[in-house]
């Protein structure tokens, strides 16, 4: 999936991890979860609320644990 498609697929993704669901925060060794989706148990795709910690979006299929995840590059 390129760039568009995902735009067209998932408009309402987290801006902030970019639907990643991660970040790099510069002041710390890791990633950390995003603030404005996965911590509050928002799915950074399709911006669904889950009443758990979100691994897998029941709604979209976004999975923690997949590589690559959100908006791609291109």
């Amino acid at each position: 999936m390129n760039r568009k498609e995902y735009e067209e697929s998932f408009p309402n993704y987290c801006q902030n991890c970019r639907g990643k669901g991660i970040f790099k925060d510069l002041s710390k060794p890791s990633f950390q979860d995003c603030p404005e989706c996965l911590m509050k148990n928002i799915c950074p795709q399709c911006a669904e609320k889950s009443k758990n910690l979100i691994l897998i979006c029941d709604e979209c299929g976004w999975d923690r644990n997949s590589s690559p995840r959100g908006l791609p590059d291109k």
